[in-house]
Formats: C-alpha cells, structure tokens, sequence
C-alpha cells in the first residue's frame, strides 16, 4: 500500500466527475493484490470522451505530483488501463464494461472474502 493512495484517488476521482464520467466506482482491492491498493472504473459515453478521460487522468496525477507507471490499451479497443501510485484507473466504453465483467468479478470476489 502507498503513502497516498487515498489522497490521489480522491483527486481521480473529482477529474472524472468533471469529465462527466459515469459510473465512477473506487474498489478497494488492497487485501486481493499485492500491487494495487484500488481499482478505479470509469465509463465514458464515446470514444472522445474516453480520451478526454485519460488525458485527465494523466493532468490530475502530474498535479499530484506522480507519474503514469503504465498504461495499456486505446480508444478503439474500449477499454484503457493506466497504473500510478497504487491505483489502477480502468476507463471503457460501455460495451466494453459490460463485455469484460470486471465489476461483477470484483463484486463475487468481496464475497467469497467475507
């Protein structure tokens, strides 16, 4: 777990909401990986705004102070990954987010944890 992982996932957050982002959903994965200490999903209405989401991402984790460790995937594939400071921010579009599951993944995931 990073020092500041609670404060930089307020910060994606709120540039998410300003971004206009629906379903915003920060998960808690920090007892289920080593390497993240939250999951962060996000989707964007069209890939333009899905691009307008990274770029924001990208602007709010410079204020922050950080640095993108990694990202993965484009627009046209509906779905991108970036990783900074214990965070993994996880933007699609929505057929995507539905076609992937990660949400329902997570969700049984807390389940079976209880």
């Amino acid at each position: 777990m990073t020092f500041n992982s609670d404060k930089t996932l307020k910060a994606l957050i709120a540039c998410l909401e300003e971004k206009k982002a629906e379903a915003v959903e920060a998960i808690d994965v920090s007892s289920q990986t080593p390497f993240d200490d939250y999951f962060l999903l996000a989707t964007a209405s069209n890939p333009r705004q899905l691009n307008a989401l990274v770029d924001a991402v990208e602007e709010a984790l410079e204020k922050e102070g950080l640095t993108l460790e990694h990202r993965d995937g484009t627009p046209e594939s509906g779905w991108i990954a970036l990783e900074s400071d214990g965070i993994l921010v996880h933007l699609f579009l929505p057929e995507m987010r539905e076609s992937i599951g990660l949400d329902k993944l997570l969700e049984e995931s807390k389940r079976r944890e209880a």
